[in-house]
């Protein structure tokens, strides 16, 4: 699987990637927020976006680097697309702490989850 919003590694700047330079996340973490009135960035899917998740230094489970082309940037994607790449960075990126800014609303919750 690539990173999200993207069709070959790398980012898509033109629909819904934001990069900063620094996400400020701990090693191995994502965090998540919740933008207003956008469209999900997986391209054909044009479904409202739930989440835009922004990725910090992520390391597989031997070191190396994981998705460092995602590394500081934020991504808008819909629910279905969140869950399919949580999956995988699960898969991929032990103990990965996926955090919560805030809850969307009507959701309980926020803070971190693993």
């Amino acid at each position: 699987m690539t990173p999200p919003g993207s069709r070959t590694g790398a980012g898509d700047a033109g629909r819904g990637e934001h990069k900063t330079p620094e996400a400020g996340l701990p090693r191995n973490a994502v965090a998540l927020s919740t933008p207003q009135g956008k469209q999900c960035i997986r391209p054909g899917c044009g479904t409202a976006v739930l989440w835009q998740v922004t990725y910090g230094q992520l390391y597989d489970q031997d070191g190396r680097p994981y998705w460092p082309q995602v590394w500081g940037s934020s991504y808008d994607v819909c629910g279905p697309h969140w869950e399919q790449t949580r999956a995988f960075l699960q898969a991929g990126v032990p103990g990965i702490t996926v955090i919560q800014r805030p809850p969307p609303k009507g959701l309980r919750g926020g803070g971190q989850h693993r």
